[in-house]
């Protein structure tokens, strides 16, 4: 008769329990699942618009430089000065969002070395102007604006290829964070019937 109480208090109390317990445990491992996935998928947002703003401000500063190269103003020039200091900390930023991964930070390297190049070409070209020597100017000028816009091409390509890497990323992520989510809804509602199917049971 013991053997017999102690049997039903098992179902009627471990059983509930144990389930709650799995029940709990994999809620919560789903749970961070998704979080996890949110915040790789965040992370790829983030080296995406540090690409983007670094080409957009090489581009800007190609552009500021041969309005200045047009015009000669001071707020061309000014423009142009103020667009390429923003580079070095652009770059700096987005280093430190990938310094943890290798292939990633290994690729920066090299954009750096090609922006390096890119910003000594610009600043050689814009000091010729600035000088006002003629002379050196119009001789060096078709091949210091060739090397100028290869250069510049090569970095913007790099770049793509760069933050492919992450456009890719950023997609599984969602995809996986969107399937996770699904999968939690389905357990919680799975969960919701089955303390149903125990309530009804302990009431018979």
């Amino acid at each position: 008769m013991n053997l017999k109480l102690s049997q039903q208090a098992f179902v009627l109390i471990g059983v509930p329990i144990a389930f709650e317990l799995l029940f709990i445990f994999v809620l919560c491992y789903l749970l961070n699942n998704a979080e996890l996935e949110t915040r790789r998928a965040s992370h790829a947002k983030d080296v995406i618009a540090g690409s983007e703003e670094i080409i957009s401000s090489m581009v800007r500063g190609s552009m500021a430089l041969f309005l200045y190269r047009t015009t000669s103003s001071k707020e061309a020039s000014s423009s142009y000065e103020n667009i390429v200091g923003t580079v070095p900390a652009q770059f700096a930023a987005l280093d430190e969002l990938v310094k943890n991964d290798a292939k990633q930070s290994l690729a920066l390297k090299h954009l750096e070395t090609l922006a390096d190049r890119e910003l000594q070409l610009a600043r050689a070209y814009k000091e010729s102007l600035d000088t006002h020597d003629k002379f050196a100017y119009y001789m060096s000028m078709p091949l210091a604006l060739t090397e100028i816009q290869g250069t510049m091409t090569k970095l913007t390509t790099a770049l793509r290829e760069f933050e492919s890497v992450d456009v890719e990323s950023n997609k599984d992520a969602l995809a996986r964070e969107a399937n996770t989510r699904k999968i939690v809804r389905a357990w919680v509602g799975f969960g919701v019937l089955v303390n149903v199917a125990i309530a009804i049971s302990l009431a018979i």
